[in-house]
C-alpha cells in the first residue's frame, strides 16, 4: 500500500478578486497599538489591501479604478 501525500486532497483556490494578487506578500512593521487593533479585525487582509490601494490612489501613485468620472468624485 502506498503512502498518500498530505497535499493530494488540496485543490487550487479560486481568486477572491478579479485582479491577480502579487506573487509575494508586502510586509511592514507598524506601531504596536495599531497592530493590535488590526489583528482583531475579522477580514484584516482585505481591509489592509483596500487601505493601501486607497492611499496609493489618493497620492496619485496609481490611477483610480472605478468607472465613475473624476469630476463625479467627492
Amino acid at each position: 500500500m502506498s503512502k498518500r501525500n498530505k497535499l493530494d486532497n488540496l485543490k487550487p483556490i479560486k481568486p477572491m478578486r478579479e485582479v491577480a494578487l502579487a506573487d509575494q506578500p508586502l510586509c511592514v512593521k507598524i506601531d504596536r497599538d495599531i497592530d493590535a487593533i488590526i489583528r482583531t479585525m475579522p477580514e484584516r487582509s482585505t481591509w489592509l489591501r483596500e487601505a493601501i490601494e486607497t492611499a496609493a490612489i489618493e497620492q496619485g501613485l496609481v490611477p483610480f479604478k472605478d468607472d465613475t468620472l473624476e469630476s463625479d468624485r467627492p
